[in-house]
């Protein structure tokens, strides 16, 4: 079934890379960090690329040359630099009209005590609105217009820094379609429980994820019984 509609069209990948490499060690975007350890040399960027090129070869057939269009977020902090990169990079060979660029929005900063932190006399501090700010730029962008021209119905939309992610993984988005899910979420278990990352929760009988740097130590070390 994954295969089918990834075939048909009806699939895109939405790589969300609006955040700095600043935990990395980086200055620059985190697509652009190349440190993986890859004899390669490769960026994160081109690692997401190729492997999104790899399925759409695998789900084309000699009728159907499978177009998958991708979406990449990113911020005021990065957009011309990401926009720079691709096309100095030659896209990594993908199709450069089925790569979309779109800016997420922005949001006043606040201190820790609630007071909004003025940048100047005239100006607030804004900062880039984080990766809930998706769906607000997608429908800003256009981009949610686009992909209803292309005839996208599905996404895969997954974090810029998860080089692990099986992209456009024919199986789960077989899954997720067959059962007609609004959205399906695939996790794996934590390393421990002080690893850095996002934990996938039940809060008044809604799924949903904390972040770990909003996690009570007491929940966070919490163990089934």
């Amino acid at each position: 079934i994954g295969l089918r509609f990834l075939r048909l069209g009806k699939v895109a990948a939405v790589i969300l890379s609006g955040g700095q490499g600043t935990r990395l060690g980086f200055p620059g975007p985190k697509g652009m960090f190349d440190k993986l350890g890859l004899i390669s040399g490769k960026t994160i960027f081109q690692i997401h690329i190729e492997k999104i090129m790899k399925i759409r070869l695998l789900s084309a057939d000699k009728d159907h040359p499978a177009r998958i269009p991708i979406y990449v977020m990113t911020s005021d902090l990065n957009h011309s630099t990401i926009m720079e990169f691709f096309k100095s990079s030659n896209y990594f060979g993908y199709p450069s009209e089925d790569i979309v660029f779109f800016e997420q929005g922005l949001e006043p900063c606040f201190s820790n005590d609630g007071k909004i932190i003025i940048e100047n006399h005239n100006k607030l501090s804004m900062a880039p609105d984080g990766n809930g700010g998706i769906y607000n730029a997608l429908k800003r962008s256009g981009s949610i217009d686009d992909m209803i021209k292309r005839g996208v119905e599905f996404l895969h939309i997954y974090g810029i820094d998860n080089v692990l992610t099986k992209s456009l993984d024919p199986i789960f988005l077989g899954i997720c379609i067959e059962k007609g899910v609004q959205c399906g979420n695939k996790v794996v278990w934590r390393a421990n429980a002080s690893e850095k990352v996002g934990v996938t929760v039940m809060n008044q009988e809604k799924m949903c994820i904390i972040e770990y740097s909003e996690i009570p130590s007491a929940m966070r070390d919490a163990v089934d019984s």
